[in-house]
């Protein structure tokens, strides 16, 4: 699942449109890697991690800037409640944009790594959720995280998302 591209709740009149050319540089090759984490702490005090979910390494644009407001309350670092029915949702992004996006998952240990990545500024979402009782998705509950970063001249950026 990419963070980015949750449900629709609708037509947004102030959403810029995405420009492919704005983000031409993104599908380069490069010399940075992102590497992280992410973990939640339940009511009950039991761990949890983004074990098995999708990290999104997403090229800065005005149409990204927009989504991550929308979608986690800031455009610099935000959270998305991940209850059912709390999310903060936006409207599908066009197939150009997904091309765009890096993706790997985390680990079974709640590690991430993306190795490869252009020079430039980036958003990296991952989220971390789970089942309150059994596997009932009505019972689900989580935090979706979104970091803004910059990389450049052949990096390492490590990212701990945690509340």
């Amino acid at each position: 699942m990419v963070m980015a591209g949750c449900a629709t709740t609708g037509p947004s009149l102030s959403t810029p449109s995405f420009r492919a050319d704005e983000v031409a540089w993104a599908k380069g090759p490069g010399k940075n890697t992102i590497r992280g984490s992410a973990i939640l702490r339940t009511n009950g005090g039991e761990t949890r991690t983004c074990a098995g979910a999708a990290v999104a390494v997403i090229p800065d644009s005005a149409f990204t800037r927009d989504r991550m407001q929308n979608l986690y309350g800031g455009s610099e670092r935000g959270v998305n409640d991940l209850a059912y029915g709390a999310a903060r949702k936006v409207d599908p992004a066009p197939p150009e944009y997904a091309r765009t996006v890096r993706q790997t998952t985390c680990d079974i240990k709640g590690n991430f790594l993306i190795e490869g990545v252009p020079d430039g500024t980036w958003y990296v979402t991952t989220a971390v959720t789970w089942f309150a009782r059994g596997n009932d998705p009505l019972t689900q509950v989580g935090t979706a995280f979104m970091r803004r970063i910059a990389v450049s001249g052949a990096t390492t950026v490590t990212i701990v998302f945690a509340p």
